[in-house]
């Protein structure tokens, strides 16, 4: 088989009808007779971005679009040019990398579905990922360059995802990294949520969400002492009891320096992120119930268990309880599922306090 090929990334992000994996394509010849003018079979979806012609002198010129995608010249070919363009981006990451962030800057979402649906290539796709993270707030950085960075006592890539930067470097989750001097990558990207389900390790580091399960460590670097953990006790059981339709478990925290309350998810649980776009797509699921996670060091819940162990049937307990929630809520970026009435019990509880 004989043929040749000239791609290129075009300098500007393509209009929206030109996205269209059937209007987008390589410019296919056979001895140089136009064949079709725009061939999808030639590259795989996600790089529908790239422009180019491609010159074969085994094709009849006869070929229709239905005989296209059954030809094993065609199968060949956009085996070995996807081969070629990821090289070649690979080449271009390493040797030029300025250049290659404004080709992130236009270009990026697709490779971000190519580690979706490319397995050959989701190694090479993985490491040509960049991303926003705690360390600097205007650089991106790949994912080996932040295992490079790692601390002595880190392993796991760790991640947080959500709607704004804002809202991710204010949240809970990350203040006992930030104690340790972790690096955090913040996904903003809603697709970065489907990324993460794909790329699952880098070089045998696996990631991690810094919303789900135990901080990494935490209990053997800050353990809750047992006298703290029985005293507070009894309120766990209490706000288990009322919470129990919003969250499967309430627990003592290692996570949280600052904030009284957070909440996370289990290791296999969607984060609330994914639950919605997956909602917003007409996917029936059902909602998970996270744990609410105190932190045993705060005012709030010191006074909340001495409260408890005086007064244990007050109504401003109860109304405290869908305060905490709501503010886990509320600081992680989640709707409230009753925003009126977490509006009312704090203007109950002001009330009361002033």
């Amino acid at each position: 088989m004989e043929y040749q090929a000239l791609m290129y990334v075009p300098g500007r992000a393509p209009l929206p009808f030109e996205l269209d994996p059937n209007a987008s394509g390589l410019q296919l010849f056979s001895k140089r007779v136009l064949v079709m003018d725009r061939c999808p079979n030639l590259l795989p979806p996600y790089l529908r971005f790239m422009r180019g012609v491609v010159d074969s002198a085994d094709l009849p010129l006869n070929v229709s679009r239905e005989m296209l995608q059954h030809d094993r010249h065609i199968t060949a070919m956009r085996r070995f040019l996807t081969k070629k363009v990821v090289e070649a981006l690979e080449g271009m990451a390493a040797q030029e990398p300025e250049t290659y962030l404004q080709l992130w800057e236009l270009f990026g979402r697709f490779l971000k579905e190519g580690v979706a649906s490319d397995s050959e290539h989701r190694d090479v796709l993985a490491r040509l990922l960049r991303f926003p993270s705690s360390r600097s707030e205007t650089e991106l950085t790949s994912l080996p360059e932040y295992v490079t960075r790692m601390r002595p006592d880190q392993n796991e890539i760790i991640y947080l995802t959500g709607e704004s930067r804002r809202v991710l470097e204010s949240s809970p989750h990350l203040e006992a990294y930030r104690a340790r001097g972790w690096e955090v990558l913040l996904l903003l990207d809603p697709v970065d949520e489907l990324v993460v389900e794909w790329v699952r390790e880098l070089d045998r580091h696996p990631l991690r969400s810094a919303a789900k399960g135990e901080v990494p460590g935490a209990a053997e670097v800050a353990p809750v002492p047992s006298a703290t953990h029985e005293e507070l006790t009894p309120l766990l059981a209490f706000l288990q009891r009322h919470l129990a339709d919003h969250v499967r478990e309430v627990r003592l925290s290692r996570r949280l320096t600052t904030s009284p309350a957070c909440l996370v998810g289990g290791e296999q649980d969607l984060s609330p992120q994914l639950e919605r776009i997956l909602h917003a797509s007409g996917a029936e699921i059902p909602v998970s119930k996270r744990i609410l996670e105190l932190n045993p060091d705060h005012e709030v819940v010191r006074r909340l268990a001495a409260r408890y162990g005086v007064e244990p049937d007050s109504p401003a307990l109860v109304d405290a309880a869908q305060i905490l929630l709501g503010y886990a809520l509320v600081a992680e970026g989640s709707p409230l599922p009753d925003p009126g009435g977490f509006a009312r019990t704090l203007a109950a509880l002001l009330e009361r306090a002033l």
